[in-house]
């Protein structure tokens, strides 16, 4: 089974897993059953879906050296043009899924190539055969075209604590027990979308680590439905599902969760680090380098849906040539396609990791495209909201709209310009309210790492010897060193040296 159908993938998670959502414990068999579990399940279905679909089929899979095909997705990138399809390939699925990032692989895969990457400098460094068990768990998921789920942020306790200093132990997922056999661990956490979704967990370290740390430092694969892992899924008000009122929300439920590992045994075949805390750090930074990939591309197909919210309702009230509209949605344009240059640009100039042979995007250019589009975010939804005016946020039930009595009056009272229907005004403007409510403003600014950690990302990163001596030969500054070697060799400038030599 090289290649699942949706039906395949969804017939494999009825299991025993625990789940509790909305105050009740849920059978894995009983999501189906339930309609805002169900339109979870139906997102991450559809990267089985589209792969099957013949306009898309060479995008989405890939022919192994024997012939098989597989999901392109667990291929190990090796050259820009891997990366740059990746990032076509997120895009098309979050166009289908209405600009949010669709696929039931979503996350997981980054985490993947975080591993292989990372397991090889510890194999290389320090004799561990980490690579090898990695590559056992790439070939499973390429043979079953598994969904995963990555699993980092830990629930945390005292932020201005490391983990080994937080009065409550189990803050920071650690290892309790080592056998033989395996590890076992305690912890939980939070914020891992799709995770009642998935066929397998994939853990990693959220942060740098110590050596009094190291049992802390932790990172493994497991099935969900393996004893003491308990699903705890964010909330969804029943009425918020409304396909009219909330055309985009109704349509998808992430299953963000707190996932509990209570006493958990991880098979050493499944254990990726094991108390070498110097490179939990590495193991974060590597799974960012990948995953700002993924945010910067579906974050597009977000992008075109507010810029086409603001356009048509400008259109819709006739006000599509006037100067001050004009001018909104020119930045609305500029925002949308400055981001997606900043994000070819990573794909673009990747770099190449010497262990593994693997490349990953350029970090300082995909973190640019993450902190670009995240602090811009709320800018473009101001502009959404003074187009569409005061009655965005006053309009009358979804309900009304079926309502005979009360449709036609809808129509002709919230009607724009001639030869506009009223409905198709009410539902754009249901659209942009859709679009400024519930998780995506936190979302946007927090997923894929906060502005402040791509403000860290952009410190660190910052070649600051290179900018120094662009100032040095600027000013004429030799008594400090050699310059760096982008600026050591050019031309003298100016380079009339008889005028040069008299000022």
């Amino acid at each position: 089974m090289a290649i699942k159908t949706a039906e395949e993938y969804k017939e494999g998670l009825k299991d025993e897993r625990e789940i509790y959502f909305q105050g009740k414990k849920i059978k894995a068999a009983d999501m189906f059953s339930d309609p805002v579990l169900n339109a979870g399940i139906e997102l991450c279905a559809m990267d089985y879906r589209v792969a099957q679909l013949p306009q898309y089929y060479d995008l989405f899979n890939e022919i192994d050296e024997d012939g098989t095909p597989y999901s392109f997705t667990f291929k190990s990138p090796t050259t820009s043009a891997d990366l740059l399809r990746r990032a076509e390939l997120i895009k098309t699925l979050s166009r289908i899924c209405l600009g949010l990032p669709g696929g039931a692989k979503f996350a997981g895969v980054d985490s993947l190539h975080a591993l292989t990457s990372v397991s090889h400098k510890i194999d290389a460094e320090i004799g561990t055969n980490y690579s090898e068990r990695v590559e056992l768990f790439r070939k499973s998921l390429k043979d079953n075209d598994s969904a995963l789920v990555m699993c980092m942020t830990d629930v945390k306790g005292d932020r201005s604590l490391r983990p080994h200093q937080q009065s409550d132990p189990d803050a920071y997922l650690h290892i309790v027990e080592e056998r033989s056999d395996g590890i076992v661990v305690t912890g939980a956490k939070a914020n891992i979308t799709y995770a009642p979704f998935t066929d397998e967990i994939v853990v990693l370290p959220c942060r740098n680590m110590t050596a009094k740390d190291k049992d802390y430092a932790v990172a493994f694969s497991i099935p969900p439905a393996t004893k003491g892992i308990k699903l705890i899924l964010a909330k969804q008000d029943p009425g918020y599902i409304s396909p009219v009122e909330h055309p985009i929300n109704a349509a998808r439920y992430a299953g963000d969760a707190i996932v509990v590992f209570d006493n958990v045994f991880i098979p050493m075949e499944r254990v990726f680090l094991k108390g070498e805390y110097q490179y939990a750090i590495e193991y974060t930074n590597m799974f960012t380098n990948y995953h700002r990939l993924s945010g910067d591309s579906y974050k597009i197909a977000d992008l075109e849906i507010i810029l086409g919210c603001a356009a048509l309702m400008a259109d819709y009230m006739g006000l599509s040539k006037s100067a001050h509209i004009r001018e909104k949605l020119a930045w609305l344009v500029y925002y949308a396609e400055t981001a997606q240059a900043l994000g070819k640009c990573a794909g673009q100039n990747p770099v190449q990791d010497k262990y593994s042979g693997m490349v990953y995007p350029d970090p300082m250019y995909s973190n640019c495209t993450k902190f670009f589009f995240a602090d811009n975010y709320h800018a473009a939804l101001k502009i959404l909201q003074d187009i569409g005016g005061g009655v965005v946020s006053t309009l009358p039930s979804g309900k009304d709209t079926y309502n005979p009595e009360i449709k036609a009056i809808l129509e002709k009272y919230l009607a724009g310009r001639s030869g506009v229907p009223g409905l198709a005004r009410i539902k754009a403007m249901y659209l942009a309210r859709d679009l400024a409510e519930g998780i995506r403003l936190n979302g946007t600014i927090h997923a894929e790492g906060s502005l402040f950690a791509q403000k860290l990302r952009f410190y660190g990163l910052g070649n600051w010897e290179r900018y120094k001596s662009a100032a040095k030969r600027a000013g004429r500054i030799t008594e400090d060193g050699p310059l760096h070697e982008d600026f050591a060799n050019l031309p003298e400038f100016p380079v009339w040296e008889e005028y040069y030599s008299k000022l």
